[in-house]
């Protein structure tokens, strides 16, 4: 998680919980944009200053007068983009600083086994890493906006679940073209949760090499966070005809609910548009799914939350 040089803004986003069915799909079931431009933009994304990954375990806020559980987290404020965000989101109210700050202690206990890799995480360098799977030209922190293109700020916080089998990667995105540099034209939140790890020792699994497999996990989760957020510049969500359904998927070893519109399916995982309108790439609830996925031979990537193409069933 991203700890910015700018001043931290202290926050709570909460995932919201409601009554669930398993997903249905039926195509056509993703949205499509209006033309950004012709050619399309030349992306930049600005890079911060370097600093630590924001790195924590998720919070459980049971037992904490919320009446909600979910997770907690700092997030830097860049330029009034978090307020936009927030007046979306579910805030955790009434709780004291205090409060906050000991149940984020506690739940980042869950990170002692993994120190040694957490404590190395740059926020740059992840960022700068991810690049590789995407078109998108690193801007480096000071560096003239250049006029040519549209420039991405980003704000990435990594979540680990108290089970230690999951990662969540939250990304704060806005777009900026540098000739309106005071107006967004995209802002949102996108999430990456990763399937549970199943391995016996997790704690081996996720140090093996030296913490390879947690690097590579943050590196990959963070590239498709910005891969859906380019996809989505320029969709209007009010204009879907897709229905929001109560939807079931997991988090680690536990199971969530969130209401929301399911733009793609793939064989074991779903892209959501949740009521605040955050995108979110989510694994599906169900042992089965993961056992059929694995007997199929691998498919086409699914398309883009911009894109055309209809989703497709999984299994």
């Amino acid at each position: 998680m991203l700890r910015a040089s700018a001043t931290l803004a202290a926050a709570c986003l909460a995932v919201g919980i409601a009554a669930a069915e398993a997903p249905t799909v039926d195509a056509p079931m993703v949205e499509t944009p209006p033309a950004l431009a012709a050619p399309a933009p030349r992306w930049y994304l600005r890079l911060p200053e370097p600093g630590a990954l924001q790195f924590h375990g998720s919070v459980n806020f049971d037992g904490a007068g919320t009446g909600n559980a979910g997770i907690l987290y700092p997030a830097p404020n860049v330029g009034g983009f978090l307020v936009a965000i927030l007046a979306h989101g579910a805030m955790v109210s009434g709780m004291k600083s205090g409060q906050k700050t000991k149940l984020q202690e506690a739940a980042d206990a869950v990170l002692a086994p993994y120190r040694a890799t957490v404590d190395t995480l740059r926020a740059d360098e992840v960022m700068r890493s991810a690049l590789a799977t995407v078109e998108v030209t690193a801007l480096e922190p000071g560096a003239p906006t250049p006029g040519d293109g549209l420039v991405l700020e980003s704000i990435p916080i990594v979540v680990m679940t108290q089970d230690r089998r999951a990662l969540v990667v939250d990304n704060l995105v806005a777009v900026r073209d540098p000739k309106t540099p005071k107006k967004f034209l995209y802002q949102n939140m996108v999430r990456v949760v990763a399937a549970p790890k199943l391995d016996e020792d997790i704690d081996a699994a996720w140090n093996a090499d030296d913490g390879a497999a947690l690097r590579e996990a943050v590196v990959g989760m963070y590239g498709r966070t910005l891969a859906l957020a380019l996809a989505d510049v320029g969709v209007d969500p009010q204009a879907s005809t897709v229905p929001f359904k109560t939807m079931r998927y997991v988090e680690g070893e536990t199971e969530r609910i969130e209401r929301a519109r399911p733009l793609q399916v793939e064989c074991d995982r779903v892209l959501l548009r949740n009521l605040r309108g955050w995108l979110m790439s989510v694994p599906l609830r169900t042992d089965a799914a993961r056992a059929e996925c694995a007997a199929v031979p691998a498919a086409a990537p699914a398309a883009a939350p911009g894109s055309t193409a209809s989703a497709t069933p999984a299994g």
